[in-house]
Protein backbone atom coordinates (compact mmCIF):
# COMPACT_ATOMS: atom_id res chain seq x y z
CA UNK A 1 0.00 0.00 0.00
CA UNK A 2 2.74 2.45 0.98
CA UNK A 3 4.74 1.90 -2.21
CA UNK A 4 1.80 2.59 -4.50
CA UNK A 5 0.69 5.52 -2.35
CA UNK A 6 4.03 7.35 -2.37
CA UNK A 7 5.33 6.71 -5.86
CA UNK A 8 2.21 7.93 -7.60
CA UNK A 9 2.08 11.09 -5.53
CA UNK A 10 5.60 12.32 -5.77
CA UNK A 11 7.35 10.75 -8.73
CA UNK A 12 10.52 10.85 -6.69
CA UNK A 13 12.26 8.58 -4.22
CA UNK A 14 10.70 7.67 -0.91
CA UNK A 15 13.84 8.71 0.90
CA UNK A 16 13.52 12.31 -0.31
CA UNK A 17 10.00 12.53 1.07
CA UNK A 18 11.02 11.31 4.50
CA UNK A 19 14.26 13.25 4.66
CA UNK A 20 13.02 16.80 4.43
CA UNK A 21 11.67 18.44 7.53
CA UNK A 22 11.18 22.13 8.12
CA UNK A 23 12.17 23.87 11.33
CA UNK A 24 8.93 24.61 12.96
CA UNK A 25 7.40 25.32 16.23
CA UNK A 26 5.23 22.83 17.99
CA UNK A 27 1.69 23.85 17.54
CA UNK A 28 1.47 25.20 21.01
CA UNK A 29 0.92 28.81 20.15
CA UNK A 30 -2.72 28.14 19.77
CA UNK A 31 -4.65 30.33 17.58
CA UNK A 32 -4.49 33.97 17.14
CA UNK A 33 -7.82 35.53 16.62
CA UNK A 34 -9.30 38.29 14.51
CA UNK A 35 -8.00 41.78 15.01
CA UNK A 36 -11.43 43.24 15.60
CA UNK A 37 -10.69 46.28 13.45
CA UNK A 38 -13.69 47.84 11.71
CA UNK A 39 -14.42 46.25 8.39
CA UNK A 40 -13.46 48.37 5.39
CA UNK A 41 -16.24 49.55 3.15
CA UNK A 42 -14.61 48.01 0.13
CA UNK A 43 -12.77 44.74 -0.20
CA UNK A 44 -9.29 45.17 -1.56
CA UNK A 45 -8.27 43.03 -4.48
CA UNK A 46 -5.13 41.23 -3.35
CA UNK A 47 -2.41 40.39 -5.82
CA UNK A 48 -2.10 36.64 -6.19
CA UNK A 49 1.34 35.43 -7.21
CA UNK A 50 1.32 32.00 -8.78
CA UNK A 51 4.11 29.61 -9.55
CA UNK A 52 4.01 30.29 -13.26
CA UNK A 53 4.94 33.89 -12.57
CA UNK A 54 8.16 32.95 -10.77
CA UNK A 55 11.23 33.15 -12.98
CA UNK A 56 13.85 32.07 -10.42
CA UNK A 57 14.14 28.89 -9.00
CA UNK A 58 8.45 30.12 6.41
CA UNK A 59 7.27 30.01 10.67
CA UNK A 60 6.22 31.88 14.85
CA UNK A 61 7.38 31.30 18.35
CA UNK A 62 5.57 29.30 21.00
CA UNK A 63 4.07 30.83 24.06
CA UNK A 64 2.50 29.97 27.34
CA UNK A 65 0.48 33.09 28.20
CA UNK A 66 -2.19 34.80 26.13
CA UNK A 67 -3.09 38.34 27.14
CA UNK A 68 -4.94 41.30 25.74
CA UNK A 69 -3.12 44.17 24.07
CA UNK A 70 -3.65 46.38 27.11
CA UNK A 71 -2.74 43.77 29.71
CA UNK A 72 0.08 44.29 32.17
CA UNK A 73 2.65 41.70 31.17
CA UNK A 74 4.09 41.67 34.67
CA UNK A 75 0.86 40.49 36.30
CA UNK A 76 -0.98 37.17 35.90
CA UNK A 77 -4.21 37.05 33.92
CA UNK A 78 -7.24 37.21 36.16
CA UNK A 79 -10.01 37.32 33.61
CA UNK A 80 -10.75 37.49 29.93
CA UNK A 81 -10.70 41.09 28.69
CA UNK A 82 -14.00 42.51 27.52
CA UNK A 83 -14.53 42.53 23.80
CA UNK A 84 -16.98 44.94 22.16
CA UNK A 85 -19.95 43.20 20.63
CA UNK A 86 -19.42 42.42 16.98
CA UNK A 87 -15.64 42.48 17.26
CA UNK A 88 -13.15 39.65 17.63
CA UNK A 89 -10.33 39.51 20.10
CA UNK A 90 -6.77 40.59 19.44
CA UNK A 91 -4.36 38.42 21.32
CA UNK A 92 -0.87 39.28 22.45
CA UNK A 93 1.15 36.21 23.07
CA UNK A 94 4.11 36.07 25.42
CA UNK A 95 6.56 33.23 25.79
CA UNK A 96 7.21 32.70 29.49
CA UNK A 97 9.50 29.71 28.98
CA UNK A 98 12.25 30.75 26.60
CA UNK A 99 12.04 34.55 26.57
CA UNK A 100 9.35 36.09 28.76
CA UNK A 101 10.21 39.62 27.66
CA UNK A 102 9.69 38.94 23.97
CA UNK A 103 6.11 39.96 23.24
CA UNK A 104 4.60 38.53 20.09
CA UNK A 105 1.45 40.05 18.69
CA UNK A 106 -0.27 38.08 16.00
CA UNK A 107 -3.96 38.82 15.50
CA UNK A 108 -5.44 36.08 13.39
CA UNK A 109 -8.21 37.00 11.05
CA UNK A 110 -9.08 39.88 8.79
CA UNK A 111 -11.94 42.28 9.29
CA UNK A 112 -12.97 42.06 5.67
CA UNK A 113 -14.40 38.60 6.30
CA UNK A 114 -17.10 39.86 8.65
CA UNK A 115 -20.62 39.18 7.37
CA UNK A 116 -19.28 37.97 4.04
CA UNK A 117 -20.51 34.79 2.39
CA UNK A 118 -19.50 32.91 -0.71
CA UNK A 119 -22.61 34.20 -2.44
CA UNK A 120 -21.82 37.89 -1.99
CA UNK A 121 -18.19 37.93 -3.16
CA UNK A 122 -16.41 35.94 -5.79
CA UNK A 123 -13.00 34.33 -5.48
CA UNK A 124 -10.26 35.34 -5.02
CA UNK A 125 -11.30 38.66 -3.55
CA UNK A 126 -12.94 37.65 -0.28
CA UNK A 127 -12.13 36.53 3.20
CA UNK A 128 -15.07 34.35 4.08
CA UNK A 129 -16.38 32.84 7.30
CA UNK A 130 -19.30 30.41 7.16
CA UNK A 131 -21.01 28.58 10.00
CA UNK A 132 -22.69 25.26 9.30
CA UNK A 133 -23.83 22.04 10.95
CA UNK A 134 -22.03 20.10 8.23
CA UNK A 135 -18.67 21.67 9.11
CA UNK A 136 -16.21 19.44 10.98
CA UNK A 137 -14.54 21.77 13.47
CA UNK A 138 -13.30 20.50 16.83
CA UNK A 139 -13.14 23.56 19.05
CA UNK A 140 -11.00 24.30 22.06
CA UNK A 141 -12.60 25.40 25.31
CA UNK A 142 -10.27 28.34 25.91
CA UNK A 143 -7.21 30.22 24.76
CA UNK A 144 -6.63 31.45 28.32
CA UNK A 145 -7.17 28.60 30.78
CA UNK A 146 -3.96 26.66 31.36
CA UNK A 147 -3.86 22.92 31.86
CA UNK A 148 -6.92 22.00 29.79
CA UNK A 149 -6.68 22.46 26.01
CA UNK A 150 -5.08 25.88 25.44
CA UNK A 151 -2.08 24.38 23.63
CA UNK A 152 -3.87 21.52 21.88
CA UNK A 153 -4.49 22.89 18.39
CA UNK A 154 -2.54 19.85 17.15
CA UNK A 155 -5.11 17.61 18.88
CA UNK A 156 -8.00 19.60 17.42
CA UNK A 157 -6.56 19.13 13.94
CA UNK A 158 -5.95 15.41 14.57
CA UNK A 159 -9.55 15.06 15.76
CA UNK A 160 -10.91 16.67 12.60
CA UNK A 161 -8.72 14.47 10.41
CA UNK A 162 -9.67 11.25 12.19
CA UNK A 163 -13.35 12.10 11.89
CA UNK A 164 -13.30 13.27 8.28
CA UNK A 165 -11.26 10.24 7.20
CA UNK A 166 -13.67 7.85 8.94
CA UNK A 167 -11.43 6.29 11.61
CA UNK A 168 -13.18 7.63 14.71
CA UNK A 169 -16.59 6.33 13.62
CA UNK A 170 -15.11 2.82 13.70
CA UNK A 171 -13.51 3.07 17.15
CA UNK A 172 -14.97 2.62 20.64
CA UNK A 173 -14.57 5.71 22.80
CA UNK A 174 -13.25 4.56 26.21
CA UNK A 175 -14.94 7.57 27.82
CA UNK A 176 -18.44 6.51 26.70
CA UNK A 177 -18.19 2.82 25.81
CA UNK A 178 -19.72 3.57 22.40
CA UNK A 179 -18.29 4.56 19.03
CA UNK A 180 -17.14 8.14 18.73
CA UNK A 181 -20.08 10.34 17.75
CA UNK A 182 -18.27 13.47 16.57
CA UNK A 183 -14.94 15.18 16.15
CA UNK A 184 -15.64 16.92 19.46
CA UNK A 185 -15.67 13.57 21.26
CA UNK A 186 -12.32 12.73 19.68
CA UNK A 187 -10.91 16.04 20.89
CA UNK A 188 -12.14 15.30 24.41
CA UNK A 189 -10.36 11.94 24.20
CA UNK A 190 -7.10 13.83 23.60
CA UNK A 191 -7.86 16.35 26.35
CA UNK A 192 -8.45 13.52 28.79
CA UNK A 193 -5.30 11.53 28.12
CA UNK A 194 -2.72 14.15 27.05
CA UNK A 195 -1.17 17.03 28.95
CA UNK A 196 -1.88 20.55 27.72
CA UNK A 197 1.41 21.04 25.89
CA UNK A 198 2.88 21.37 22.42
CA UNK A 199 2.40 18.49 20.03
CA UNK A 200 2.17 17.08 16.56
CA UNK A 201 -1.09 16.04 14.91
CA UNK A 202 0.40 13.04 13.13
CA UNK A 203 1.98 11.77 16.35
CA UNK A 204 -1.48 12.02 17.87
CA UNK A 205 -3.00 10.14 14.94
CA UNK A 206 -0.36 7.38 15.14
CA UNK A 207 -1.20 6.97 18.83
CA UNK A 208 -4.93 6.78 18.02
CA UNK A 209 -4.30 4.07 15.42
CA UNK A 210 -1.45 2.01 16.92
CA UNK A 211 -1.19 3.09 20.56
CA UNK A 212 2.40 4.25 20.07
CA UNK A 213 3.15 7.84 21.10
CA UNK A 214 6.54 9.05 19.91
CA UNK A 215 6.50 12.25 21.96
CA UNK A 216 6.62 10.45 25.29
CA UNK A 217 9.71 11.49 27.24
CA UNK A 218 10.55 14.33 24.86
CA UNK A 219 10.99 17.63 26.76
CA UNK A 220 8.47 20.28 25.74
CA UNK A 221 6.06 17.79 24.15
CA UNK A 222 2.60 16.86 25.37
CA UNK A 223 2.81 13.70 27.48
CA UNK A 224 0.46 10.81 27.99
CA UNK A 225 -1.18 10.84 31.40
CA UNK A 226 -0.93 7.86 33.71
CA UNK A 227 -4.37 6.47 32.87
CA UNK A 228 -3.97 6.78 29.09
CA UNK A 229 -4.82 3.67 27.04
CA UNK A 230 -1.79 1.65 26.02
CA UNK A 231 -3.33 0.18 22.87
CA UNK A 232 -4.47 1.86 19.70
CA UNK A 233 -7.87 1.41 18.12
CA UNK A 234 -6.46 -0.29 14.99
CA UNK A 235 -3.41 -2.31 16.14
CA UNK A 236 -3.30 -4.44 12.98
CA UNK A 237 -2.88 -1.35 10.80
CA UNK A 238 0.55 0.24 10.42
CA UNK A 239 -0.19 3.93 10.95
CA UNK A 240 2.81 4.93 8.84
CA UNK A 241 1.21 3.24 5.84
CA UNK A 242 -1.72 5.66 5.92
CA UNK A 243 -0.06 8.90 7.03
CA UNK A 244 2.51 11.19 5.53
CA UNK A 245 4.21 14.47 6.43
CA UNK A 246 5.47 16.80 3.72
CA UNK A 247 7.53 19.98 3.99
CA UNK A 248 7.38 22.78 1.43
CA UNK A 249 10.64 22.67 -0.54
CA UNK A 250 10.44 24.28 -3.96
CA UNK A 251 14.18 23.76 -4.51
CA UNK A 252 13.61 19.99 -4.44
CA UNK A 253 10.28 20.27 -6.24
CA UNK A 254 8.06 19.48 -3.23
CA UNK A 255 4.94 21.63 -3.00
CA UNK A 256 2.54 21.01 -0.11
CA UNK A 257 -0.58 22.10 -1.99
CA UNK A 258 0.25 20.15 -5.14
CA UNK A 259 0.95 17.17 -2.90
CA UNK A 260 -2.45 17.54 -1.30
CA UNK A 261 -4.09 17.58 -4.73
CA UNK A 262 -2.27 14.40 -5.73
CA UNK A 263 -3.07 12.66 -2.48
CA UNK A 264 -6.74 13.53 -2.84
CA UNK A 265 -6.77 11.90 -6.25
CA UNK A 266 -5.16 8.82 -4.75
CA UNK A 267 -7.05 8.27 -1.50
CA UNK A 268 -9.58 11.07 -0.86
CA UNK A 269 -8.20 11.55 2.64
CA UNK A 270 -7.81 14.70 4.69
CA UNK A 271 -5.04 17.03 5.77
CA UNK A 272 -3.73 19.43 8.35
CA UNK A 273 -1.47 22.39 7.62
CA UNK A 274 1.38 23.66 9.74
CA UNK A 275 1.43 27.45 9.47
CA UNK A 276 4.16 29.66 10.95
CA UNK A 277 4.47 33.35 11.62
CA UNK A 278 7.55 35.18 10.42
CA UNK A 279 8.22 38.49 12.15
CA UNK A 280 9.29 40.90 9.43
CA UNK A 281 11.04 43.30 11.81
CA UNK A 282 12.80 40.74 14.02
CA UNK A 283 13.55 38.49 11.03
CA UNK A 284 12.79 35.27 12.84
CA UNK A 285 9.98 32.80 13.45
CA UNK A 286 7.79 33.83 16.34
CA UNK A 287 5.11 31.16 16.54
CA UNK A 288 3.09 28.52 14.75
CA UNK A 289 -0.28 26.82 14.56
CA UNK A 290 -2.12 23.80 13.16
CA UNK A 291 -5.27 24.15 11.05
CA UNK A 292 -7.35 21.63 9.14
CA UNK A 293 -7.39 22.02 5.36
CA UNK A 294 -10.77 21.48 3.70
CA UNK A 295 -10.12 22.33 0.07
CA UNK A 296 -8.15 24.50 -2.34
CA UNK A 297 -9.73 27.03 -4.68
CA UNK A 298 -8.32 27.46 -8.18
CA UNK A 299 -8.88 30.01 -10.91
CA UNK A 300 -10.07 29.12 -14.42
CA UNK A 301 -6.49 28.25 -15.40
CA UNK A 302 -6.10 25.81 -12.50
CA UNK A 303 -3.83 28.04 -10.42
CA UNK A 304 -4.21 28.05 -6.65
CA UNK A 305 -5.83 31.20 -5.33
CA UNK A 306 -7.18 30.36 -1.87
CA UNK A 307 -7.85 27.72 0.75
CA UNK A 308 -10.82 26.67 2.90
CA UNK A 309 -9.97 25.49 6.40
CA UNK A 310 -11.22 25.18 9.97
CA UNK A 311 -9.50 26.36 13.11
CA UNK A 312 -9.77 25.08 16.68
CA UNK A 313 -9.39 28.57 18.16
CA UNK A 314 -11.86 30.85 16.44
CA UNK A 315 -15.05 30.14 18.45
CA UNK A 316 -13.90 29.09 21.90
CA UNK A 317 -16.71 29.29 24.49
CA UNK A 318 -14.63 30.60 27.42
CA UNK A 319 -13.44 33.53 25.40
CA UNK A 320 -17.08 34.25 24.55
CA UNK A 321 -18.03 34.41 28.23
CA UNK A 322 -19.17 30.78 28.73
CA UNK A 323 -17.38 28.95 31.52
CA UNK A 324 -17.41 25.45 32.97
CA UNK A 325 -16.13 24.25 36.33
CA UNK A 326 -15.56 20.58 35.49
CA UNK A 327 -13.89 18.90 32.51
CA UNK A 328 -17.27 17.51 31.51
CA UNK A 329 -18.86 20.97 31.50
CA UNK A 330 -15.98 22.44 29.52
CA UNK A 331 -16.10 19.65 26.95
CA UNK A 332 -19.84 20.15 26.50
CA UNK A 333 -19.40 23.89 25.94
CA UNK A 334 -16.65 23.28 23.39
CA UNK A 335 -18.82 20.74 21.58
CA UNK A 336 -21.65 23.29 21.34
CA UNK A 337 -19.38 26.03 19.93
CA UNK A 338 -20.13 27.15 16.35
CA UNK A 339 -18.51 25.11 13.59
CA UNK A 340 -16.98 27.61 11.18
CA UNK A 341 -15.09 27.17 7.92
CA UNK A 342 -12.94 29.99 6.58
CA UNK A 343 -11.62 31.03 3.21
CA UNK A 344 -8.48 33.09 2.68
CA UNK A 345 -6.58 33.97 -0.44
CA UNK A 346 -3.03 32.70 -0.78
CA UNK A 347 0.05 33.84 -2.64
CA UNK A 348 3.31 32.22 -3.71
CA UNK A 349 6.14 34.45 -2.49
CA UNK A 350 9.87 34.38 -1.98
CA UNK A 351 11.02 33.70 1.54
CA UNK A 352 14.49 32.94 2.86
CA UNK A 353 15.82 31.88 -0.54
CA UNK A 354 12.83 29.80 -1.62
CA UNK A 355 9.28 30.32 -2.83
CA UNK A 356 6.54 29.19 -0.46
CA UNK A 357 2.80 29.58 -0.02
CA UNK A 358 1.49 32.28 2.29
CA UNK A 359 -1.99 33.00 3.65
CA UNK A 360 -2.80 36.63 2.89
CA UNK A 361 -3.77 38.96 5.76
CA UNK A 362 -4.15 36.18 8.29
CA UNK A 363 -2.22 37.99 11.02
CA UNK A 364 -1.11 41.52 11.75
CA UNK A 365 0.96 43.31 9.14
CA UNK A 366 4.29 42.76 10.91
CA UNK A 367 3.96 39.03 10.29
CA UNK A 368 3.84 36.79 7.26
CA UNK A 369 1.83 33.57 7.54
CA UNK A 370 3.78 30.74 5.94
CA UNK A 371 2.34 27.37 4.90
CA UNK A 372 5.24 25.04 5.52
CA UNK A 373 3.96 21.56 6.28
CA UNK A 374 1.23 19.15 5.26
CA UNK A 375 0.03 16.25 7.39
CA UNK A 376 -2.09 13.77 5.46
CA UNK A 377 -4.28 10.84 6.52
CA UNK A 378 -5.69 8.38 3.98
CA UNK A 379 -9.40 7.64 4.00
CA UNK A 380 -10.40 4.71 6.22
CA UNK A 381 -10.99 1.49 4.29
CA UNK A 382 -12.45 -1.54 6.12
CA UNK A 383 -10.99 -3.86 3.48
CA UNK A 384 -7.55 -3.27 5.01
CA UNK A 385 -8.47 -5.46 7.95
CA UNK A 386 -9.63 -8.40 5.83
CA UNK A 387 -6.10 -9.05 4.58
CA UNK A 388 -3.87 -7.44 7.20
CA UNK A 389 -3.06 -10.65 9.08
CA UNK A 390 -3.13 -8.88 12.42
CA UNK A 391 0.49 -7.74 12.57
CA UNK A 392 2.66 -4.74 11.84
CA UNK A 393 5.97 -4.76 9.97
CA UNK A 394 9.03 -5.57 12.06
CA UNK A 395 11.41 -2.81 12.98
CA UNK A 396 14.41 -2.25 10.79
CA UNK A 397 17.96 -1.96 12.08
CA UNK A 398 17.75 1.80 11.55
CA UNK A 399 14.66 2.00 13.73
CA UNK A 400 16.30 -0.07 16.46
CA UNK A 401 19.33 2.22 16.40
CA UNK A 402 17.18 5.32 16.72
CA UNK A 403 15.28 3.75 19.61
CA UNK A 404 18.54 2.96 21.40
CA UNK A 405 19.79 6.51 20.91
CA UNK A 406 16.50 7.97 22.16
CA UNK A 407 16.54 5.75 25.26
CA UNK A 408 20.15 6.71 26.00
CA UNK A 409 19.49 10.44 25.59
CA UNK A 410 16.40 10.38 27.81
CA UNK A 411 18.16 8.30 30.47
CA UNK A 412 21.20 10.59 30.50
CA UNK A 413 19.15 13.78 30.17
CA UNK A 414 20.95 14.81 26.99
CA UNK A 415 19.32 17.33 24.67
CA UNK A 416 21.83 16.66 21.88
CA UNK A 417 24.20 13.82 21.05
CA UNK A 418 27.06 14.09 18.55
CA UNK A 419 28.39 10.77 17.18
CA UNK A 420 31.73 12.51 16.54
CA UNK A 421 32.01 13.89 20.05
CA UNK A 422 31.37 17.44 18.92
CA UNK A 423 34.36 17.51 16.58
CA UNK A 424 34.23 18.52 12.91
CA UNK A 425 37.23 17.68 10.70
CA UNK A 426 37.08 20.25 7.90
CA UNK A 427 39.69 18.38 5.85
CA UNK A 428 37.76 15.11 5.71
CA UNK A 429 34.18 15.60 6.88
CA UNK A 430 31.37 16.94 4.73
CA UNK A 431 28.36 17.90 6.80
CA UNK A 432 28.02 17.79 10.58
CA UNK A 433 25.14 15.97 12.26
CA UNK A 434 23.80 15.55 15.76
CA UNK A 435 20.76 13.91 17.34
CA UNK A 436 18.27 16.10 19.19
CA UNK A 437 15.88 14.88 21.88
CA UNK A 438 13.22 17.52 21.41
CA UNK A 439 9.97 17.96 19.49
CA UNK A 440 10.98 18.55 15.86
CA UNK A 441 8.14 20.91 15.03
CA UNK A 442 8.99 23.00 18.08
CA UNK A 443 12.27 24.11 16.48
CA UNK A 444 11.92 27.69 15.27
CA UNK A 445 15.35 29.06 14.44
CA UNK A 446 18.92 27.76 14.27
CA UNK A 447 22.04 29.86 14.86
CA UNK A 448 25.81 29.37 14.70
CA UNK A 449 27.66 32.00 16.73
CA UNK A 450 24.51 34.13 16.71
CA UNK A 451 24.04 34.05 12.93
CA UNK A 452 20.68 32.63 11.84
CA UNK A 453 20.87 29.82 9.29
CA UNK A 454 18.34 29.25 6.52
CA UNK A 455 16.60 25.92 6.33
CA UNK A 456 14.95 26.55 3.00
CA UNK A 457 18.23 27.36 1.26
CA UNK A 458 19.79 24.13 2.55
CA UNK A 459 22.15 25.44 5.22
CA UNK A 460 20.78 22.72 7.48
CA UNK A 461 18.26 19.91 7.20
CA UNK A 462 16.04 18.07 9.64
CA UNK A 463 15.71 14.27 9.45
CA UNK A 464 12.86 13.08 11.60
CA UNK A 465 12.62 9.54 12.94
CA UNK A 466 9.41 7.74 13.81
CA UNK A 467 10.31 7.56 17.51
CA UNK A 468 10.27 11.28 18.28
CA UNK A 469 13.89 12.35 18.16
CA UNK A 470 15.39 13.99 15.10
CA UNK A 471 18.75 14.61 13.45
CA UNK A 472 19.93 18.03 12.37
CA UNK A 473 22.62 18.11 9.68
CA UNK A 474 24.58 21.23 8.75
CA UNK A 475 25.70 21.60 5.14
CA UNK A 476 29.30 21.23 4.00
CA UNK A 477 29.53 24.83 2.83
CA UNK A 478 28.39 26.10 6.22
CA UNK A 479 30.79 23.95 8.21
CA UNK A 480 33.85 24.52 6.02
CA UNK A 481 33.19 28.24 6.16
CA UNK A 482 33.86 28.22 9.91
CA UNK A 483 37.32 29.07 11.22
CA UNK A 484 39.22 26.52 13.29
CA UNK A 485 38.17 26.52 16.92
CA UNK A 486 34.99 26.29 18.97
CA UNK A 487 31.64 27.52 17.65
CA UNK A 488 28.31 27.72 19.47
CA UNK A 489 25.22 26.16 17.89
CA UNK A 490 21.93 27.44 19.29
CA UNK A 491 18.61 25.69 18.68
CA UNK A 492 15.70 28.05 19.38
CA UNK A 493 12.60 26.13 20.54
CA UNK A 494 9.19 27.58 21.14
CA UNK A 495 7.96 25.57 24.12
CA UNK A 496 11.07 24.14 25.71
CA UNK A 497 14.36 25.66 26.72
CA UNK A 498 16.75 26.67 23.94
CA UNK A 499 19.61 24.25 23.41
CA UNK A 500 23.21 25.35 23.10
CA UNK A 501 26.07 23.07 22.17
CA UNK A 502 29.64 23.52 20.97
CA UNK A 503 31.29 22.11 17.86
CA UNK A 504 35.06 22.09 17.65
CA UNK A 505 36.25 22.69 14.08
CA UNK A 506 39.64 21.18 13.32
Amino acid sequence: MRRRFWLKVFGMTLSLMLALWQPMMAYALEEIEDTGAPAPEQVLVLEVVVQEDISSDEPVEGSEVVVSEEADLNNPIEEVPDVPEGQNQLENIVSDESNPEDEITAGVGNSSEENVTAETLEFPYAHISEEGDDVVDAEKYSLYVEGYDRLLCWAGTASNMLWMAGYAQNAINPLTGETFKSEDEVFDYYRTYFTDDAGDELAGIVYFINGEYTGQGIPGASQLKGDAPQDGFFPSLNAYDVTIEVVQDSVSGVDVLETYDSLQDESAGCAGLGIYFWNIHEEKINGGHAITLLSIEKDEDGRYIGIWFVDSDDSTPYDSGLTGDTPEERAALAADAPNVRKYYTISYEEFDGEYIWMINDYVRSEYKTLILTLAYLMQYDPDWFKTSGGGTPSSSVGTEAYDAIKDMMIEEGWAVFSPTGGIYDSANDTGYSMFVCRLANDLLNVYIDGNRLSFVSGEYKIYRSNNGIFTITFGTEVMRGLEAGEHTITLDFGNSEDVETVVNVK
